[in-house]
């Protein structure tokens, strides 16, 4: 006799943000903790079982964290759909919605107020990065490669747990620039294409021995080549190359598809490999001298190929098939390049007069204000050893002093460069401290590591991950403040 269990009633929560104080706290210190160049890695274990995480990644962090409280569970489903849009900036986008929620809910001002200024705060922002007066875009100059290498050497050492020294950033850096220029087009076009780059990853090799090869990999576990492999060729550089996407094995015909009617004395299949093999004799009599088939071959057809100096390549894929259209001048696909780098930094935003928002002037300056200082907040996560935080009063930006030093008034004579490495300290500088208005505590009993060297080169991100990451931060941080109820299923 089988057991009917009964339904379980649904779980009504009501004012869910009046329970996730202490679990958001939480969240945004541990996230804090790996924000930035000089960011800590993080260990991740489900306390159950299984294999330890080390890494301070976003991506990484936010798909292992057990999230039991919806609010958070809104809050990780929204970055997580950011950082698989955009691959970056998912831990700015964190840490600057969960600042919104915690001062915004610290405002006990109407949530429909504070979405509605949060909202034209938010166009204010946008507006002013999109116009030519931003004064935290770079753009890229292609006649000097220095930005570009500057963006990838930002991206390799926020992670640390690649365990990487200057000389094997540089390198990487340079390649990964080297094989980027490999897929811009040589020749202007009005639709320019941009080609694709394959990391291979290869065991017991140092990070130095790492190259960049132009080209197109295909994988060909068959052939051997420890020994040059004569290659049909037109002339002495020129392969010709043949692009197969059907089936060349034989089994072209279904029975599914129809009735086929075969006289008792021909063989279905030895008329399928004849009909191959003169395929193979025009491929050899054209000159061809590369054969790449998307399915599989026939290995007598692969034999007779070989045979006559021409390789064969099968079962390669759906992937390859793309790139390979491309490099043999079939069809091609558009793909977009973003030419704008965004700077990381903290650009302070002043708020404006409240014209064309329904509400008070004290409202509008306390919503501003908090606006302004989860700004400030994520600034203020760049610093992991108790220095001093400064910004100046011309550019906005954040200026880092190492911890040790005292609190001094002529802060220009210390300083030389900014976070960002863009601007330089002058003796006209304006300074005041940065620190965030509602602040979280840190994560207790976590040991100190000592400071890391800031590089000379530029501290760059991608400006329309940056730019996506602040709308994404505001639009969820609003979703949540509109929260009144919550209703989750049992069963």
């Amino acid at each position: 006799m089988s057991c009917l269990e009964a339904k379980k009633p649904s779980l009504f929560i009501s004012e869910p943000l009046t329970t996730v104080s202490q679990p958001l706290s939480l969240l945004i210190a541990i996230l804090k903790s790996c924000y930035g160049p000089a960011g800590r890695l993080k260990q991740l274990h489900n306390g159950v079982g299984g294999y330890v995480c080390l890494t301070s990644q976003s991506s990484a962090i936010l798909g292992r964290l057990s999230v039991s409280h919806p609010v958070l569970k809104v809050l990780t489903a929204s970055v997580q759909n950011h950082v698989s849009r955009f691959s970056d900036c998912g831990l700015f986008t964190a840490i600057l919605c969960c600042s919104l929620i915690e001062n915004f809910k610290n405002l006990n001002i109407a949530s429909c107020t504070v979405i509605k200024i949060s909202k034209h705060l938010l166009s204010l922002c946008t507006d002013y990065l999109k116009s030519e007066a931003c004064g935290c875009r770079v753009s890229v100059d292609f006649s000097n490669l220095e930005t570009l290498l500057c963006l990838v050497r930002s991206i390799l050492t926020s992670k640390p747990a690649c365990m990487l020294n200057k000389t094997e950033v540089d390198h990487l850096a340079v390649l990964i620039v080297k094989a980027f220029m490999f897929t811009v087009p040589c020749h202007p076009e009005a639709k320019p294409v941009l080609g694709k780059c394959v990391t291979v990853p290869v065991k017991g090799r140092r990070v130095l021995d790492s190259t960049v090869i132009p080209g197109l990999l295909i994988e060909t576990p068959e052939i051997q080549f420890a020994k040059p492999f004569p290659v049909r060729r037109t002339t002495s550089d020129t392969v010709k190359v043949a692009v197969f996407c059907v089936s060349m094995s034989g089994d072209l015909f279904d029975p599914e598809e129809g009735t086929v009617t075969v006289h008792r004395r021909i063989s279905l299949e030895m008329s399928e490999l004849d009909q191959l093999l003169n395929v193979g004799k025009q491929l050899v009599n054209d000159e061809v001298g590369l054969v790449v088939c998307q399915k599989v071959i026939h290995p007598s057809l692969k034999q007779y190929l070989k045979d006559n100096h021409v390789v064969a390549v099968d079962r390669a894929g759906l992937s390859v098939m793309e790139p390979l259209s491309q490099v043999t001048g079939n069809e091609l696909v558009l793909y977009w390049l973003a030419a704008m780098i965004y700077c990381t930094n903290d650009h302070r935003l002043f708020y404006e007069n409240s014209k064309g928002v329904d509400c008070s002037q004290t409202q509008y300056q306390l919503i501003a204000d908090a606006f302004c200082h989860s700004l400030e907040s994520v600034a203020c996560s760049l610093s992991h050893d108790d220095g001093e935080i400064l910004t100046d009063m011309a550019y906005g930006h954040c200026w880092l002093v190492p911890s040790g030093f005292p609190s001094v008034t002529n802060w220009s004579d210390l300083l030389s460069k900014c976070g960002c490495r863009i601007n330089s300290s002058t003796k006209d500088l304006n300074w005041r401290h940065l620190r965030p208005l509602f602040g979280s505590s840190p994560i207790e009993n976590c040991p100190k590591e000592p400071s890391v060297k800031v590089a000379d080169f530029m501290m760059l991100d991608c400006f329309a991950a940056k730019y996506n990451g602040l709308q994404v931060a505001v639009e969820t941080a609003n979703l949540i403040l509109d929260l009144s109820c919550v209703i989750e299923d049992q069963n």
